[in-house]
C-alpha cells in the first residue's frame, strides 16, 4: 500500500511541476490566434529560416492589431481563385473576432494566379485602391521568384494599411498612399470601361465606313445638275394657291445627370455567406 502511496504521490509531484509549461502552451495555442498556420508554403519555395522568420512576423503582427495575417502558397485549386482563397479563410479558421478580421494572400503556382481576400476590418483597411497598389508593390516579386521578398513587401504594406485604418483614415483615392497617385490606381474598373467603349466606338465606325463604302459603289454615277427642271415631267405640277399658317410650339426637355465619379472605398461580395473584399491577378 505504502508503494502504490508512494508512485501515486510521485506521479503528482510531476504533474504538479510540469503544470506552468502546460500553462503557458494553453496560453500560446488559445485566445484570438489559436492554433493557427497563418503561413502555408504547399510548394517549399521559402527556406526554412524565409519560413520561421516571415511566421514569426505573421504571428506578432496578427497578434499586436488583432487582425489575422496570412498567407498560403498552394500547388493547383478547384474552381475560381476568388471563391477559393474565400474558402480557404474561412476552413482554416482564419480572423479575429466576430466579424473575422483578417486577410489572405493565396498564390497559385499551377493557374500562376494570386488572390488577396478581405475580411470584416480588412474591407475597411484595404480599400480598391489599396489593394492595387499591394498588387503593384509584390506582383513583380512574385513575376521574378523572390518569394521571400514579395511576402515581406506584402505585410509591411499591410500593417501600414490595418495601422491607418485604424486611425479612421484608411489609405484610399482621397488619401494616396506615399508616391502612389489616385489617377493610376484609384479605379482600374473606370479605366477598362473607358477603354472598352473606345474599342467599341472604332469598331462600329469601322464597319459603318465599309457599308457606307458598299452602299455607294453599288450605285450608277450621277452627274451635278444645276436645277431639278431635269427632274421633273412637263405639266405634272400645277400651283394655284400656297400660304403658310402657324399651329403651335412644343418644347420638350430632359434632366440631364451629372456624371457619376467614384469616390474609393472597397467593393464587396459574398461567398459562403460571409462578405469579403479582395483583388488579384496574374504573375
Amino acid at each position: 500500500m505504502k508503494k502504490i502511496l508512494s508512485v501515486l504521490l510521485a506521479v503528482l509531484l510531476i504533474m504538479l511541476m510540469s503544470l506552468p509549461a502546460f500553462a503557458d502552451n494553453i496560453l500560446i495555442g488559445s485566445g484570438a490566434l489559436g492554433n493557427k498556420q497563418l503561413l502555408t508554403d504547399e510548394n517549399k519555395v521559402l527556406s526554412d529560416s524565409e519560413y520561421t522568420q516571415l511566421s514569426g512576423k505573421m504571428q506578432e503582427l496578427s497578434s499586436r492589431y488583432s487582425f489575422d495575417f496570412c498567407v498560403a502558397f498552394v500547388d493547383g485549386i478547384d474552381g475560381d481563385i476568388m471563391t477559393y482563397t474565400d474558402n480557404y479563410f474561412l476552413n482554416h479558421g482564419f480572423g479575429q473576432g466576430d466579424a473575422l478580421d483578417g486577410c489572405l494572400l493565396l498564390v497559385d503556382f499551377d493557374s500562376r494566379e494570386y488572390w488577396l481576400s478581405t475580411s470584416g476590418f480588412g474591407v475597411t483597411a484595404f480599400t480598391d485602391y489599396g489593394i492595387n497598389v499591394i498588387k503593384e508593390r509584390f506582383g513583380s516579386l512574385l513575376s521574378e521568384g523572390d518569394y521571400y521578398s514579395a511576402v515581406d513587401m506584402y505585410l509591411s504594406t499591410a500593417e501600414q494599411y490595418v495601422s491607418q485604418a485604424k486611425q479612421g483614415l484608411p489609405y484610399d483615392v482621397d488619401n494616396e498612399f506615399p508616391g502612389y497617385p489616385a489617377e493610376q490606381y484609384g479605379n482600374a474598373s473606370s479605366h477598362n470601361t473607358v477603354k472598352g467603349i473606345a474599342i467599341s466606338l472604332l469598331v462600329a465606325l469601322a464597319i459603318a465606313a465599309i457599308v457606307v463604302f458598299s452602299v455607294k459603289k453599288s450605285y450608277k454615277e450621277i452627274q451635278f445638275q444645276h436645277s431639278a427642271a431635269n427632274y421633273l415631267d412637263d405639266g405634272s405640277l400645277s400651283l394655284t394657291n400656297s400660304y403658310d399658317r402657324f399651329l403651335y410650339t412644343t418644347i420638350s426637355k430632359t434632366k440631364r445627370e451629372s456624371e457619376s465619379r467614384s469616390s474609393g472605398g472597397s467593393s464587396t461580395h459574398s461567398t459562403s455567406g460571409h462578405s469579403f473584399g479582395g483583388g488579384g491577378g496574374k504573375f
